[in-house]
């Protein structure tokens, strides 16, 4: 995923071995507890971490803000150096890391109002009574 810094490298630096295979979802050792077993997954081109046994889940970041209990913004600055990669690389994100509309003025997250239509007939039935 190109939208954020990727996975990986953020687990291996809380202690996760690197995995044999990166395609799809992958079982691995959780980092976040004493794992004798692989209890947890993760989805390199998903950009998400799940273990079953602790709970822990999340993208780069939510995973970040979990473990560090730091902000949006602290976790994007912690994945850079750790990662090595600076965010001005990556496509410009929301606070919830979605892709930001490049048309200024949309609002892409609500629907705009719209009047209900026969306005006409409503007002000729208002002129009746």
């Amino acid at each position: 995923m190109k939208d954020k810094h990727p996975i990986l490298p953020i687990l291996q630096h809380y202690g996760m071995a690197e995995p044999n295979n990166t395609i799809g979802w992958v079982k691995v050792k959780c980092p976040f507890h004493n794992d004798s077993h692989a209890s947890a997954t993760v989805n390199q081109e998903l950009n998400v971490f799940k273990c079953f046994a602790c709970e822990v889940s999340g993208d780069t970041y939510g995973i970040i803000m979990k473990h560090e209990r730091k902000s949006y913004r602290e976790a994007h600055t912690i994945a850079e150096e750790i990662t090595g990669i600076s965010g001005k690389s990556l496509p410009n994100l929301s606070a919830s890391g979605r892709r930001l509309s490049t048309k200024s003025g949309t609002n892409t997250t609500r629907r705009g109002y719209t009047p209900p239509r026969g306005g006409r007939r409503a007002t000729s039935r208002a002129r009746n009574i």
